[in-house]
């Protein structure tokens, strides 16, 4: 994921090798703890090539809404709507 700092701060990755982030630099991280990190604490934002990335995911799930919610609830199963 792509990350663009936007205050600097200071991360130990792995907790052992600490990394210095000044503003305006752009992260390139697959680390799930400094993203989720960086995000929560606004140290950082999506760059637009990320924030992209992201609908194709919530498409895949608004999918799998769609199909739940065709109506067949064959096999005992429960429309993902909530709605019978």
């Amino acid at each position: 994921m792509e990350l663009k700092v936007i205050k600097p701060f200071d991360w130990a990755h792995q907790g052992v090798r600490v990394e210095s982030f000044q503003k305006d630099q752009v992260i390139t991280t697959e680390d799930a703890d400094l993203i989720r990190v960086a995000l929560e604490e606004k140290w950082v934002q999506k760059t637009r090539a990320a924030a992209q990335t992201r609908p194709a995911g919530e498409s895949a799930d608004a999918k799998g809404d769609q199909e739940g919610a065709g109506g067949d609830t064959a096999g005992g199963q429960q429309p993902l709507s909530g709605t019978e």
